[in-house]
């Protein structure tokens, strides 16, 4: 589990009313800024779908997402398939964050 007090400060992006859905929006939310801040994933990938338009543009979110949708826009992504995993093994924050929602 997340410690508390990141959920509680989260709730205030989140308007979600139960903390295990805080807590997966924290999870969603990482998740995308650690592979758009990736030089090899942001020009390979694109964000879309339900939770995209709510994520990006519509404020406060109308509805709770629990996945994301990523499309392949750049093909040399597929030779180096292992990036997009490499980042949620070998982030910090990210990893803290996975390991204490696995438990």
């Amino acid at each position: 589990m997340i410690p508390q007090r990141y959920l509680e400060e989260w709730k205030t992006q989140a308007p979600w009313p139960a903390n295990a859905q805080v807590e997966q929006d924290l999870i969603i939310t990482r998740a995308l800024v650690e592979i758009f801040s990736d030089d090899l994933l942001k020009n390979a990938l694109a964000f879309r779908g339900g939770t995209a338009l709510h994520k990006l543009y519509l404020q406060p979110q109308a509805r709770y997402s629990e996945d994301i949708d990523l499309v392949q826009i750049n093909f040399r992504f597929l030779v180096q398939r292992g990036q997009l995993s490499n980042i949620f093994t070998t982030t910090p924050s990210f990893t803290v964050l996975t390991q204490a929602h696995s438990r």
